[in-house]
């Protein structure tokens, strides 16, 4: 994907599921809460658990991939 693919992506989809594959090959499902200019804030956890634990953050330049989860 290119940037702009993944940035629109990401910003369509806060609050909700997506998953994400890092620039690492690790693949990552996780609810998108917040989007800035260089990166988003999500939270990892399976949706029982969410909004209890850590959150993270991550730049664009990271993800290769990131996708609806419902795709």
């Amino acid at each position: 994907m290119t940037a702009d693919e993944i940035i629109q992506t990401v910003k369509t989809n806060i609050g909700k599921s997506v998953t994400m594959k890092f620039d690492s090959g690790e693949i990552l499902t996780a609810e998108v809460l917040n989007v800035d200019d260089e990166g988003f804030v999500y939270d990892p956890d399976p949706p029982e658990t969410r909004h209890t634990n850590r959150l993270y953050w991550s730049a664009f330049s990271d993800i290769q991939e990131v996708r609806p989860k419902n795709l």
